[in-house]
């Protein structure tokens, strides 16, 4: 398995019938299943807004670390089954034939005109 992602909520998901919880229709916005949490879940929507979108306040003991402050946010994480591809560095990409800038051909005119 790959190195999970965690989605933000501008992507769009798909599920399985079968998999549906929350959500009326099988494919949403990410950002929609943390609204439908954040309904379902009680209390007023500043602790919330925390929870789901800046993270809450805490302290984690970890019997070998200790006692750790930071914050905590719900998230989804997406597991892809296929590794993710790679670009290829730079010097192995093939050469553009599009000029980097609009006036690198307007530049070169001028060039060969001076010389």
């Amino acid at each position: 398995m790959d190195v999970p992602e965690i989605l933000e909520g501008t992507e769009v998901m798909t599920i399985k019938d079968t998999d549906q919880i929350l959500m009326p229709h099988t494919t949403f916005k990410v950002s929609e299943i943390f609204t439908k949490l954040q309904q379902h879940t009680p209390g007023n929507t500043v602790p919330k807004r925390k929870w789901f979108v800046e993270g809450a306040e805490c302290e984690i003991l970890n019997p070998y670390k200790g006692w750790r402050k930071g914050k905590v946010k719900i998230c989804l994480l997406f597991y892809p089954d296929e590794p993710a591809v790679e670009e290829p560095p730079a010097s192995n990409k093939p050469e553009s034939t599009e000029p980097e800038s609009p006036l690198d051909d307007i530049r070169r005119m001028i060039n060969e005109e001076n010389q």
